[in-house]
């Protein structure tokens, strides 16, 4: 019999295993439209936008929670249930905000470092197959990470906190001058939720909904009712083409056809699945017709040729995408990983250059990016460029917390490499951090 616990994230109580898997999902246009779209709530709280990652978890269960004070993880269901009123995750993020400006998450610092280290490990698990050159179809889009009940514990917040965070989210949306019914309706909602569970308020961590609904609603009608609810057309828009995608992407393709018949997008996101590329393009070609400047529908284009071994089409796509919106670092590593399975050898050293000079670009703002590292490894291995393949090895294990294989590896490119060359002395730091962590029994 498999054992049964309370899990409990964010607003709400609900009953999972105690060994979940959790699948990341990569999406450039997902996280950048909600980053923006939670960007007002961040100034708000007096915190720098671009310092918060969003982290999609494909999980119809109606989650959202933060940790370590940079990653926001919302669960799929969210964004699909209530797709049409974004008003809704307005108030969701406005709450899991308000739990990084009070400093709650600090004392759970090591589990969130645990939490984010499988989850970027699971995001390379997704794209492992791909990146070595045998694409797999939709794997750049879904990825895994699997996490324990251990790992899950850090998720919970003491019922003070949960207050506070509520009392801190009203006036979030205050400052930026939001109604909170979004706010309200997700509590209400989660009322009923609480009446089908009947759970003992004395062994949750969060205070029931229906007591938080009632803690709230006052100071939210007094406080907020002159505001509307800030959602213009293009955010309604934008949410309800991200639950397409979710849904396209995550349900069986087949009722995929069925539930979306005559959407072009989704039935084009189902026959990709399918394995039927040239309807799939067709499908998606008559979308781009409609919107030449989404830079979203050359990405998914380029995706569809990826996994399909065209590589040439899919670079040419991934440079449609950027040209117009050249910072995205999602989209420079879905290039270069194209570039990377395109060159065969040293001979294709223009365009496994161009990917490792792209990569860097990626490190030196994001030197957490596990992805960027192992192609960088794969890139310079074409070039016969041992000492850059293993460094670039060793940071991907490090930064994935594998400490030990990154410091067996460090150690042989020290073996390798002239003393004060690039390479020797990021191996040193390797080598030293890691030592570091040994002493410390941390993970090692």
């Amino acid at each position: 019999m498999k054992k049964i616990v309370f899990f409990i994230i964010l607003l709400y109580s609900t009953l999972v295993r105690a060994e979940q898997e959790f699948r990341i999902i990569s999406d450039a246009e997902i996280e950048n439209k909600l980053k923006a779209f939670m960007s007002p709530l961040v100034r708000a709280a007096n915190l720098d936008p671009s310092n918060i990652r969003i982290r999609i978890i494909a999980d119809s269960s109606l989650n959202a929670f933060v940790t370590n004070g940079v990653d926001m993880y919302i669960n799929s269901g969210l964004l699909i249930k209530f797709a049409n009123d974004p008003n809704v995750l307005y108030g969701v993020m406005a709450h899991e905000i308000a739990h990084i400006y009070a400093g709650h998450l600090i004392q759970k610092r090591g589990e969130a470092e645990r939490m984010t280290m499988l989850a970027a490990g699971g995001t390379l698990l997704g794209l492992a197959s791909i990146l070595a050159g045998a694409p797999d179809a939709a794997g750049a889009f879904v990825a895994l990470a699997s996490v324990n009940a251990a790992g899950k514990t850090m998720l919970q917040h003491s019922r003070e906190h949960e207050t506070e965070a509520d009392k801190i989210a009203v006036e979030l949306l205050y400052r930026t001058h939001n109604n909170g019914s979004g706010l309200l309706k997700f509590f209400k909602f989660m009322e009923q939720r609480d009446s089908q569970y009947n759970p003992d308020p004395y062994l949750l961590t969060h205070p029931l909904s229906a007591t938080r609904y009632f803690s709230v609603q006052n100071s939210i009608k007094e406080k907020l009712g002159k505001f509307g609810d800030n959602i213009t057309p293009q955010i309604r828009a934008d949410f309800i083409r991200m639950a397409t995608k979710l849904d396209a992407f995550l349900l069986l393709p087949n009722k995929v056809l069925s539930n979306y018949k005559g959407n072009n997008y989704a039935t084009s996101i189902a026959n990709f699945r399918l394995g039927k590329l040239n309807l799939a393009v067709k499908q998606l070609d008559i979308v781009i017709a409609k919107e030449k400047e989404d830079p979203y529908l050359y990405e998914l284009r380029a995706q569809y040729y990826f996994e399909n071994g065209k590589f040439l089409q899919a670079i040419d796509n991934y440079n449609k995408a950027l040209s117009f919106i050249p910072k995205d670092k999602i989209i420079k590593v879905e290039l270069a990983a194209a570039q990377i399975n395109e060159a065969k050898n040293k001979q294709d050293s223009i365009m496994l250059n161009s990917a490792i000079s792209t990569l860097n670009q990626v490190v030196s703002t994001q030197n957490d990016n596990i992805m960027a590292y192992f192609m960088l490894s794969r890139a310079y291995g074409k070039l016969e460029n041992q000492r850059k393949a293993i460094v670039s090895l060793a940071d991907y294990y490090f930064y994935l917390g594998a400490y030990k294989k990154s410091n067996i590896l460090a150690n042989k490119v020290l073996k390798m490499s002239s003393p004060g060359s690039r390479e020797y002395i990021r191996a040193s730091d390797i080598v030293n951090l890691t030592n570091d962590i040994k002493n410390g029994e941390r993970d090692w």
